[in-house]
């Protein structure tokens, strides 16, 4: 073998091995951007509850609120679950198996931005006071839907304190119904009545009897207040019109 051809191989050898070398070093630096795209794309949002305190589901009705309203937000908390980039994404709710309430008649799911750098954000879902909800109690399951900026994040317990969930569920009409936290206040105002409900909104002023161990506002020294208040006003409702009967025409009154 010639030296000339001896040449023309080693030549070819070295220029072999650089090709590859470049090809080797656009393919990773072609996956590392790739990785990055579908990171950013890939972040997940996820509604969550604190876990000692809240439910995966709430009831409303616009018929315990003070005042007559044509709509009402109820604010639910999510949070991603990855890390935050330095540009606005949109997040995008829709309605999961089961919900039975129509979406622009009965409630409005509004496209809303997570702003850059951010963890959390208080998503508004706006209900609306249709006039068969004096008839209907409907049923909305709420999720978060996949898009261009967002999928549905990790559900689990998070931390000691919160958990992710996967839905969340609000049962709505425009009659008195069952608050969801009635059991941790019965033993101040008795069995539930729609009658009792009526009497104790109309007398204290407010609607919302949550407790603050459940995430409320009133506390213990409360409740035993607004115990004494309210048998004394229904007492002065008996002497003038009799006792107060609720609609299983029980007489209502408290422990």
């Amino acid at each position: 073998m010639n030296l000339n051809l001896i040449q023309i191989i080693i030549n070819y050898h070295y220029k072999m091995k650089n090709i590859v070398l470049i090809l080797l070093l656009f393919f990773i630096v072609s996956c590392k951007k790739s990785e990055l795209t579908a990171y950013e794309a890939g972040s997940g949002l996820a509604f969550y509850i604190v876990s000692a305190s809240e439910r995966d589901s709430m009831n409303y009705s616009f018929a315990s609120q003070l005042t007559i309203k044509s709509r009402d937000t109820i604010f639910l908390k999510l949070r991603l679950t990855g890390k935050p980039v330095s540009r606005a994404r949109e997040i995008s709710i829709s309605t999961g198996e089961g919900t039975t309430a129509k979406e622009g008649v009965h409630f409005i799911l509004p496209k809303i931005l997570l702003p850059s750098d951010s963890l959390t954000i208080s998503y508004p879902v706006i209900l609306l006071n249709a006039m068969d909800l004096t008839t209907n109690t409907y049923k909305l399951v709420l999720k978060v839907q996949e898009n261009k900026d967002f999928v549905q994040g990790a559900v689990g317990i998070s931390n000691v304190e919160t958990r992710n969930i996967p839905y969340y569920k609000i049962n709505f009409n425009n009659q008195l119904i069952k608050p969801d936290y009635w059991i941790y206040v019965q033993n101040y105002f008795g069995d539930y009545s729609n009658v009792k409900f009526r009497f104790i909104i109309e007398y204290l002023g407010f609607t919302d009897l949550r407790p603050t161990h459940i995430g409320g506002t009133i506390i213990y020294s409360d409740f035993l207040n607004y115990n004494v208040a309210l048998k004394n006003e229904l007492e002065k409702y008996k002497a003038i019109y009799g006792p107060l009967m609720d609609e299983n025409v029980k007489e209502v009154s408290f422990p």
